[in-house]
């Protein structure tokens, strides 16, 4: 089943990697021949089955489809050349019913053909005369008459309206290969359009985080300068590391592994200046570390828990940062922290800080909503904030 889902959707996408001409070209064809099998197939059993008169045998039918293989390209090329514009409607109808005119004629002529190659096994200009005398009722000779006692005028109008019908449809049948061919390009223009605004939406606003941990750290240090001028020092040492990390991660996605080694860097980095207060823990992912992620997503949560932890006033502060892998190929990532007990954590979603709203939209541009980012509380002074979040494609 998964082997034909496969084959048909190569076949379509050969379809509408085809130029409209070429597009055009394998419709019509396609058309025809099933037309012609099917005409050959009818009057065959009519003849073999049921002994029913018809107005030509299969043979000559097929020889009459070989014959109006040109006729038919030049008739497809020259209808599509002429179009139905908007101004010039009514020369246009004119020009394409001279176009259907003209294919009806051309078919009674091959089939009438079809049978002189079929009895003599040639066809010579010297026939076209017997064979248009018996168009308007005047019979042409017995060795090339196809159909002797048959009120001619009446076979050559039926003959042209069959060959005009399925002509109309063939046009019809391209006309719609082409639509579909251009609706499906315009879908898929639109797609890559949203793909690629939804991409620069999220790079503005991975954007807006940067000069947002840079700001913080540096305010940081400058807090250190004078009370430990070593420790600054070590943190300006730190923060140099960090942000050439960062700026080298320019990809929109990143690993898990990637992802927890910046902000291990940013914990270490805020260790510095409350080496006795905050306590780090942080479980390596093993069986989800090449799972992709957006790109620094994990900063400025990272930031967020270790300040709101500072803040908190208590003795000691514990930052946890761990992951795990969910069936399906995503990852359930958990960053813990300190708080007051009284501390009543934002909704995400409208959040008024910068980092906790914008990783909220960042997700809603990669995953659509099919992510959970929620707020668990294990105990009064403990929060936690856990990410669910699906598998992602790689670029």
């Amino acid at each position: 089943m998964v082997a034909v889902a496969s084959r048909s959707e190569r076949a379509w996408g050969w379809l509408l990697g085809l130029s409209d001409a070429r597009l055009c070209a394998v419709v019509a064809a396609g058309f025809w021949l099933f037309s012609a099998a099917n005409k050959m197939l009818v009057r065959g059993t009519l003849l073999a089955v049921h002994d029913v008169p018809v107005l030509a045998t299969p043979q000559q039918y097929g020889v009459q489809y070989l014959l109006l293989i040109p006729v038919l390209a030049l008739i497809h090329y020259a209808a599509f050349r002429i179009g139905f514009p908007t101004r010039g409607r009514l020369l246009a109808l004119v020009r394409h019913l001279a176009l259907m005119l003209g294919l009806a004629l051309a078919a009674r002529l091959a089939l009438d053909a079809a049978h002189v190659i079929l009895v003599s096994g040639d066809f010579r200009l010297t026939d076209l005369p017997a064979i248009l005398g018996s168009w308007v009722g005047s019979p042409p000779a017995a060795d090339t008459d196809p159909m002797d006692g048959v009120f001619e005028p009446l076979i050559l109008l039926t003959t042209g309206l069959d060959i005009v019908f399925q002509y109309l449809i063939a046009l019809a049948l391209v006309a719609g290969a082409l639509g579909w061919k251009r609706y499906h390009d315009a879908e898929q223009a639109r797609a890559r359009t949203a793909l690629e605004a939804e991409r620069a939406r999220g790079m503005a606003l991975r954007r807006q985080l940067d000069p947002h941990a840079l700001f913080n750290t540096l305010n940081a240090v400058a807090a250190t300068i004078r009370p430990a001028p070593q420790t600054a020092i070590t943190m300006i040492a730190a923060l140099g590391d960090l942000l050439r990390e960062t700026l080298n991660q320019e990809r929109e996605l990143s690993t898990v592994a990637e992802e927890f080694s910046i902000a291990a860097r940013y914990l270490q980095l805020y260790a510095l200046r409350f080496p006795d207060r905050l306590h780090i823990a942080i479980d390596e992912p093993a069986d989800c570390a090449q799972v992709l992620v957006p790109s620094f997503l994990l900063q400025p949560l990272i930031e967020n828990a270790a300040l709101h932890g500072v803040e908190s006033g208590a003795a000691r502060v514990d930052v946890t940062l761990c992951a795990r892998a969910l069936s399906g190929g995503g990852v359930t990532i958990a960053i813990g922290n300190t708080v007051h007990a009284e501390a009543v954590m934002p909704e995400p979603a409208t959040s008024p800080g910068i980092g906790l709203s914008n990783t909220w939209r960042r997700l809603c541009t990669h995953y659509a909503r099919t992510f959970s980012l929620r707020w668990e509380r294990p105990s009064p002074s403990l929060v936690r904030l856990v990410l669910e979040l699906p598998a992602l494609a790689g670029p």
